[in-house]
């Protein structure tokens, strides 16, 4: 029985199988819009004439976030180094007083000479004691490898955090400059109005334009007036997000760009599948799941006998000041097998646990591989897509803008109705307010991009 256990399976390290094309489905074409580029580099390289290096810098280093994630990684850590501890002997000091009352009139050796009384017997041991579990079936090595994976893991989960926290600054930098660049917007709207309303007071005085006229521009421009009402909340909204990632006091002073950056880098064609393996979260994924397989080999180990060897060196006697005598130095040396019997309930639950565990992993394992293909496969289809929109969006601008000039210019000749006016400036309105999404959605994507494929870190300006 004890060698036939010893027969335990291999730690499963992969998680299964996958039927994978040889590169992303979403061909990603985009050389109109920006020069190809060797490499595929994490967006702070487009961001290079921007405070984001910076600010990337400062979420890493003042985080609370990536703080709590560190203490998990230094847990990790300990726990490595006492599951090694567990394969060395172990030397403790020991100092014992052993003080004993024995009854000699019940003791049937010296009743005869003596009719009772009693005698106190003081025993001082001072000693050092060797204790080794001799891993002869490689159980406390499997622990070691766990704990050893578990430690990886949780080095990846802070390379995966810090990413995340990179990432996050970037977008809530964007976020805040593009409700910045939208009251802007919207404060040109109003003026718009306002101006627009002038004129209209004007003709009404004059008898060249209705009431009608009248209420509807200035109904514009109250509508305008709220909808700057609205941008500058939410932009005081993006400077809190901000600090709360630089981990300031949310006092909304955070200052956003004059422009939103443009993306210099372009995705390079032909992105390996294997690139995914550098994602750090896939990393701690896969040693989660080999760590699972060491334990539940451990836990096959447990009908196995423990084999130890205790060792004791040092001096007893009678009196306390001799033990510091070399004449009265003791050594014992013993060897022990302990074989579970009764304990079988317990074993063999660890072990369905373990099984469970380890399924569980293998299971979580391929859940992250194939929610980041998805993430992937999104952002390089939304990569094209959002380009092609944004060149539309900008024609529209443009024409629009046109539109609206026309129309207000026919207005003044009596050409076309207020309402047609006012239609195209709202048109006119919208498409750069569309316009100016499209591009913050781009940068968005691209560092979604970046965040799903894993790409390093990089908060260089160079």
């Amino acid at each position: 029985m004890t060698f036939t256990g010893c027969k335990t399976n291999e730690p499963i390290t992969h998680g299964g199988t996958f039927d994978l094309p040889e590169t992303w489905q979403v061909n990603v074409k985009d050389g109109e819009t920006s020069p190809k580029q060797d490499t595929f580099r994490f967006p702070i390289s487009d961001f290079k004439s921007t405070v984001i290096p910076e600010l990337v810098e400062e979420a890493i280093e003042n985080s609370p976030f990536l703080q709590s994630t560190e203490a998990l990684t230094e847990v990790a850590s300990a726990q490595l180094y006492s599951a090694k501890s567990l394969r060395r002997p172990r030397l403790n000091g020991r100092f014992q007083n052993n003080r004993q009352k024995y009854n000699l009139g019940t003791n049937p050796a010296f009743s005869r000479f003596s009719s009772g009384g009693t005698f106190i017997s003081n025993h001082f041991t001072a000693d050092i004691i060797m204790d080794w579990e001799i891993d002869l079936w490689g159980r406390l090595d499997d622990l070691q490898k766990a704990s050893g994976a578990d430690y990886e893991a949780a080095v990846n989960d802070l390379e995966s955090a810090k990413l995340s926290i990179a990432a996050q600054t970037a977008r809530a930098w964007c976020a805040l400059t593009t409700a910045s660049l939208k009251i802007r917007l919207a404060t040109q709207t109003v003026e718009s109005y306002e101006a627009n309303l002038k004129i209209i007071k004007d003709r009404y005085q004059q008898g060249l334009a209705t009431a009608l006229d009248l209420r509807l521009t200035q109904a514009s421009l109250t509508s305008a007036q709220a909808a700057l009402e609205n941008e500058s909340r939410l932009e005081a909204n993006g400077r809190r997000a901000l600090e709360v990632l630089l981990a300031r006091y949310p006092e909304g002073k955070a200052e956003p760009g004059k422009k939103l950056p443009k993306l210099e880098s372009s995705i390079p064609e032909g992105i390996p599948l294997q690139i995914l393996g550098q994602r750090p979260d896939i990393r701690a994924s896969l040693q989660r799941m080999k760590a699972a397989g060491f334990r539940e080999k451990e836990a096959g180990k447990g009908f196995l006998p423990k084999i130890g060897l205790t060792g004791i060196t040092g001096t007893a006697s009678q009196n306390l000041r001799e033990l510091t005598e070399a004449s009265f130095s003791s050594w014992n040396l013993l060897s022990n097998l302990a074989q579970p019997i009764m304990n079988q309930g317990k074993i063999r639950s660890h072990m369905r646990v373990t099984k469970a565990m380890r399924t569980k992993a293998v299971a979580d394992y391929k859940s992250s591989v194939l929610n980041a293909l998805r993430e992937v496969e999104e952002a390089l289809d939304a990569e094209s897509s959002l380009a092609r929109e944004e060149i539309a969006l900008s024609k529209s601008v443009m024409e629009f803008a046109e539109a609206e000039t026309l129309a207000w210019g026919r207005y003044r000749q009596g050409l076309v109705d207020i309402i047609t006016a006012l239609e195209a400036q709202r048109r006119a309105n919208e498409a750069k307010s569309r316009k100016l999404n499209i591009e913050a959605r781009r940068i968005y994507n691209r560092i979604q991009l970046h965040l799903a494929l894993g790409t390093p870190i990089s908060t260089s300006r160079n």
